[in-house]
């Protein structure tokens, strides 16, 4: 499978972030506009990991979460 990325809106249509999968699966939740990677979804381990730690924060995939966060 090829590297497809996603860009994803909000309920008002504005952009908030991209999800990029990888040729195995694994899916990786960016910033928008940055394309800053805030955390990744492993299929392998059916875990959804914070990108910094690598520490699990669930299983199955919640990555879209990390592109709901509030912004500082």
């Amino acid at each position: 499978m090829p590297i497809k990325e996603e860009l994803i809106t909000d309920f008002y249509g504005r952009y908030i972030g991209y999800l990029r999968t990888d040729e195995e699966g694994n899916i990786t939740a960016l910033d928008y506009p940055s394309r800053t990677p805030l955390g990744v979804y492993d299929i392998k381990s059916n875990q959804t990991l914070e990108l910094t730690s690598r520490k699990p924060i669930a299983r199955g995939n919640v990555v879209v979460s990390f592109l709901y966060k509030k912004k500082k």
